[in-house]
């Protein structure tokens, strides 16, 4: 699919484009021994060379979701493919009957604020949530907890 950006979106469908992204989150300091395919949809953006420039995904747990390694390659920042790398989560998850996005983060708040996810605490997350391995495991205690819930209009 192209987009914007002259990017191309691949949806990962294998071990070797897994293990791509995994490069790439471990280059941007973001978390990625525990990405599964299973239960997961993951998102890249390639640029024209087939350079892999951004990222995101979904963990998916019945009717919630759990957001996780977004992430623009440095000389792609302030270009807005942060946003656009959020949008089309929220639609693939919303695609998927989902109604709450849930996400832990130690640096990006504020950009998460501004796409209209609102801060809460850890007590308000559902359990399948909580019992994810970013919840349990990679992120810290001190790491916000955030939600986007989706209706008609977003």
């Amino acid at each position: 699919m192209l987009l914007n950006y002259n990017m191309i979106l691949q949806i990962i469908e294998d071990q070797t484009t897994l293990e791509n992204l995994r490069t790439f989150l471990q280059k941007n300091a973001l978390p990625f021994h525990d990405l599964k395919l299973e239960g997961s949809v993951y998102l890249t953006y390639l640029n024209d060379h087939q350079q892999l420039v951004a990222s995101g995904g979904l963990e998916l747990y019945g009717t919630y979701a759990l957001l996780r390694s977004v992430a623009v390659e440095q000389a792609q920042r302030g270009k807005k493919l942060g946003d656009q790398v959020v949008r089309d989560l929220i639609t693939k998850a919303k695609s998927l009957g989902v109604i709450e996005v849930y996400l832990l983060t130690e640096t990006a708040e504020v950009f998460f604020e501004r796409r209209n996810f609102s801060k809460i605490n850890r007590e308000q997350v559902p359990e399948a949530i909580l019992n994810s391995s970013e919840f349990k495991t990679v992120c810290p205690v001190s790491a916000v907890c955030m939600v986007y819930k989706l209706t008609k209009n977003n």
